[in-house]
């Protein structure tokens, strides 16, 4: 199937566009070397860390085809890009896209977000607007051209009403005006500059503020019938007057522009200064328009601010992120990520004629725009590292002194031009004295002007009337002469004679009533002259101090413009610095990772042989208690038979003292008894027994000292076992301790390390963030609601579906004569008309999406975010439902129709995702045929409505 809207013919008109994009795009500061590659030489001079490798072929034709055309390639589109293997089709694609009319839609949508922010549809519809941008891209006009027409418009259709839109909608509200004048077209925020210089960003000064109101101050809208559309009107009085409520510093600026200097008024005296003159229900016109001095005189040259806000804005289109971001943020606080880039770029818009398709032409080819969004590891050096910190941190804090010294000169500066702006506030009072005159005297000489012309009047029409009455009166009285005494006609000749008399007797009156009125204006009129002289010399007098004060105020900017390069530098340094740092954490980390990878296995390993030595330790602990508990026992028992011997010892101790007692007693008895032969005999026998008793008592001893030596050995074996078990034992407990200490260490080790991996993965994210940053690859961005819409329109084939009815319409509604049929100019008119109703009704159909996705009016709309709206949309609305219900040759019919389920998965990642499948992939698809084989048809929806909800989807990579 043919996709003509996707791949537009380029027909000769298109052709010479290309030309001329060509040329133009060839911007570069040496000669023949196109801007692209200046870019790149640039980056390449001051990139440093990670850096990601050019991307694949599938994502830079997704990528380059959301950007320029604002949805996903079609599968076919994808198949052929593939297919294809010059080296030049990369280029090819970037041209094709930028010549074809829904680049023109793409950059309309672009530009009225960032000018409108979905503002839209009381006094001019969003379509509208975003026809005459698509209009003005297609025609080839210049961003700075559609820039003018949109600030000097005015509402009528002789200046393109439809560019008014941007003053229409904001009500022609000053303050709105003001910001939003500043935001959108020169990249700065003054709002919190309207009653006090701003209090966090030292560049945005009061000045700032009132010098952009002082060009919309005097506009106002013009509707006193509301059914008939609103209009702009603009007074020819009003200045920006300020005081801070910090300082009490009061002044005053003429129109300027942030960057600029103050433009030279234009004085006219309260007689000259309008076109139309205010009046009830008139759209007063002033002779001067600030408004158009905003747009023509402001815009001649442009300021470096305007070029440097759109380079970044382009930038910001191409990238997801500006250099500047926020892109409405420019000061010197958030200097650019890459400030030589945006310098060149800016230089590259100017010289380029704003033509902001040569510029896009430009950043596409480059070689950083078709980066991967992965980057690669590289060597880094801590040495040098500490080192680069080091100076930068020096390098910030010299520039941040240069800074404050300049902002002293700033002060000093300001307080000259305040005392010459004192000066000049009685000279502008008498000024104003003067011109009040001359206000109450125009007043007085316009109603004696008044008074003359009515007075004028009123003697013309007594003498007109004179006459008509002196011509009836002469006519009756020669119609009363031929018929004589007719009573009626005597009547009239009298009161017509009556009459006459009447109105000749007060013309005198009306006459002199009318040239005292003519002195009275002699007089005023010589009045006023008399005050117009002394105007012209009250602004003559004025002028000399005017001009003092207008040196004065562009001296300032050039310092104030000096130290905010110096604090710009200081925060280039600084972020280099962090930059650096958040290198340098990385390069601890993964040094501090590695160590514990290495370390944490030998740390199990000392484990594991720690804890493989406790069954020896436990066994031999085991067996000397056994030994202990033996030897204990043997010294109980031996200390039992001591005892028992000692106690047996003992009984033969005192039998023998018995014995010996005995004897003695028996021998003093002999004494006394001297030859008593039963005495000897029984001291023989006593005698025999003390010395049998005392051998019994030796053998004791000897058994017992015998026992006491045995029980000695037996003890010293048991302190020998007891001293082995405490061995044992305390061998037992360091290895336990020491198995508690290892295993402390390898689960504070792998504690650390998960701690470690997740401080990695922190800073690898940060890396990654920051490499985007740097321009070391490209970063993640969503799809505008707009985006979104298209792709899922093209993803499904729902869009060709709304092409074949807006052709068949037109077929029906206003067919193609048969001779038409062959000619190519009409055959392309008519597509381009097919393609055009087609976007129209294809922006309808996703409306949704918008309302959805989008943010509100007045919101930035480069932000993403999520709600259970949106989930609930996707899983439940009838739209997505609807579009991917087999059909007409849409996306799930033709899945449909494909036998085998690689073809399936490739058609299905080509058709949403704009590449091939990944092997997991098809396993994936195959699986989920396999699960609802019996309804193939359900099995696709769901498949594709899965992918094409998921983040993948939903993202420009």
């Amino acid at each position: 199937m043919s996709h003509r809207l996707y791949r537009p013919a380029i027909h000769l008109a298109a052709a010479l566009f290309l030309v001329v994009l060509i040329a133009e795009s060839r911007v570069s500061a040496e000669q023949d070397q196109p801007l692209h590659q200046q870019i790149d030489a640039l980056l390449g001079q001051s990139r440093f860390g990670p850096l990601a490798n050019v991307t694949d072929d599938a994502t830079f034709l997704r990528r380059v085809t959301l950007d320029l055309a604002g949805r996903i390639p079609t599968g076919e589109e994808v198949r052929q890009f593939l297919a294809d293997d010059s080296a030049e089709k990369r280029r090819r694609v970037v041209d094709r896209l930028l010549g074809s009319r829904e680049s023109d839609r793409q950059l309309a949508v672009v530009f009225d977000l960032i000018l409108m922010e979905r503002r839209g549809g009381k006094h001019v519809k969003t379509e509208e607007f975003r026809q005459y941008l698509e209009e003005s891209f297609a025609a080839g006009k210049s961003y700075l051209n559609i820039v003018r027409e949109i600030l000097a418009a005015d509402g009528s259709p002789e200046k393109n009403r439809a560019a008014a839109a941007f003053y229409l909608e904001r009500e022609l509200t000053p303050d709105l005006l003001t910001r939003d004048i500043g935001r959108i077209f020169f990249g700065i925020d003054v709002q919190c500059a309207q009653c006090h210089n701003h209090p966090n960003i030292d560049d945005y000064h009061q000045e700032d503020y009132y010098g952009l109101q002082a060009f919309v101050i005097r506009a106002s809208l013009h509707q006193p019938d509301k059914k008939q559309p609103a209009l702009i009107a603009e007074k020819a009085e009003g200045e920006a007057a300020f005081q801070s409520v910090f300082t009490d510093r009061s002044s005053m600026t003429g129109p300027r522009l942030p960057g600029g200097t103050e433009l030279v008024s234009v004085v006219l005296k309260p007689g000259d200064r309008y076109v139309v003159s205010p009046a009830k229900d008139v759209r007063h016109v002033p002779k001067v328009s600030r408004l158009q001095s905003l747009a023509e005189t402001a815009f001649s040259q442009p300021t470096e601010q305007f070029n440097r806000n759109l380079a970044n804005r382009l930038w910001g289109h191409m990238f997801g992120q500006g250099l500047v971001h926020p892109p409405d943020l420019h000061h010197s606080g958030n200097a650019p990520s890459h400030p030589e880039l945006l310098a060149l770029l800016s230089e590259a818009v100017q010289a380029a004629d704003y033509n902001v398709k040569a510029i896009l032409r430009e950043i596409a080819l480059s070689r950083v725009y078709q980066l991967g969004e992965q980057v690669e590891p590289v060597p880094l050096s801590r040495e040098q590292l500490e080192q680069d910190i080091a100076a930068l941190e020096s390098q910030a804090t010299a520039e941040s002194q240069k800074a404050g010294d300049a902002d002293r000169e700033v002060d000093t500066a300001v307080e000259i031009l305040d005392a010459a702006v004192a000066e000049l506030k009685p000279l502008r009072e008498a000024i104003g004295a003067v011109e009040k005159q001359i206000v109450e005297l125009i007043k007085k000489r316009d109603e004696a002007a008044g008074k003359l012309k009515a007075g004028q009047a009123a003697v013309l029409d007594q003498e007109s009337k004179i006459t008509l009455v002196q011509q009836a009166f002469e006519k009756t009285e020669l119609a009363a002469k031929a018929i004589e005494k007719d009573p009626e006609l005597s009547a009239a000749v009298g009161s017509l004679s009556a009459k006459l008399k009447s109105l000749q007797e007060q013309l005198p009156k009306l006459q002199e009533s009318a040239a005292a009125t003519a002195g009275q204006l002699k007089e005023l009129e010589d009045q006023l002259t008399a005050a117009n002289t002394s105007a012209d010399q009250a602004i003559a007098a004025a002028r000399p101090q005017e001009e003092k004060v207008k040196g004065l105020r562009d001296a300032l900017l050039v310092i104030r413009r000096r130290a905010a390069e110096h604090r710009s530098l200081a925060a280039t340094a600084i972020r280099k610095q962090e930059q650096l740092t958040t290198l340098l954490e990385s390069l601890k980390l993964s040094e501090q990772l590695a160590q514990l990878n290495a370390a944490i296995p030998q740390q199990a390993a000392e484990l594991e042989a720690a804890n493989a030595g406790i069954p020896k330790l436990e066994a031999a602990l085991k067996a000397a208690e056994q030994v202990q508990k033996t030897a204990g026992e043997t010294v109980a028992q031996a200390q039992q038979v001591l005892e028992q011997r000692t106690t047996q010892h003992a009984e033969l101790q005192l039998t023998h003292g018995l014995l010996l007692a005995s004897l003695g007693k028996l021998d003093e008895a002999s004494k006394r008894l001297e030859e008593d032969a039963a005495l000897g005999e029984a001291r023989t026998q006593i005698a025999a027994a003390v010395d049998a008793a005392q051998g019994r008592v030796s053998a004791s001893a000897a058994q017992v000292a015998e026992q006491q030596t045995l029980l000695k050995t037996k003890q010293d074996m048991l302190t020998v076992a007891q001293n082995t078990t405490q061995a044992a034992a305390t061998a037992l407990k360091q290895q336990q301790t020491q198995v508690q200490q290892l295993s402390s260490r390898l689960r504070e080790s792998r504690e650390t390390l998960a701690v470690t991996q997740g401080k990695v993965e922190h800073v690898q994210a940060q890396v990654q963030r920051q490499a985007a940053a740097r321009l070391n690859a490209v970063a993640l961005a969503p799809l505008s609601p707009e985006q979104l819409g298209m792709s899922m329109l093209v993803a499904t084939g729902q869009l060709l579906r709304i092409r074949a009815g807006e052709v068949a319409k037109l077929d029906k509604e206003s067919p193609l004569p048969e001779a038409d049929q062959q000619n190519p100019e009409k055959i392309a008119a008519r597509q381009q008309t097919v393609e055009a109703a087609t976007a129209q009704a294809a922006f309808k159909t996703i409306n949704p999406f918008i309302q959805l996705f989008g943010a509100g009016a007045g919101q930035p709309q480069d932000e993403f975010f999520a709600t259970a709206d949106q989930a609930l949309f996707l899983a439940n609305g009838g739209e997505l439902r609807s579009w991917l219900t087999p059909g007409g040759g849409n996306l799930t019919d033709r899945l449909i129709k494909l036998d085998t389920p690689e073809a399936v998965a490739e058609e299905l990642y080509l058709s949403l995702f704009s590449r091939l499948p990944t092997a997991s992939e098809v396993a994936f698809v195959k699986k989920s045929l396999e699960q609802l084989q019996d309804n193939k048809g359900l099995a696709v929806r769901e498949l594709a409505w899965g992918l094409m909800t998921s983040a993948e989807f939903r993202f420009r990579y």
